[in-house]
């Protein structure tokens, strides 16, 4: 459990720091983590998609 917190945070911060036209994550419990972090989801929410539900 671990280290998805850490890896998620350490995702969230380099889509923060980093412009990205797309992202795509393997499932929405990530794209929920990076997103909540750093106000990913007020700029990438339009530009992602999810690849499992």
């Amino acid at each position: 459990m671990l280290q998805f917190v850490y890896f998620s945070h350490m995702m969230a911060y380099n889509v923060a720091n980093t412009p990205v036209e797309r992202l795509v994550f393997a499932t929405q419990n990530l794209a929920t983590k990076v997103l909540m972090q750093f106000d990913n989801q007020a700029r990438y929410n339009n530009q992602m998609t999810v690849l499992a539900k």
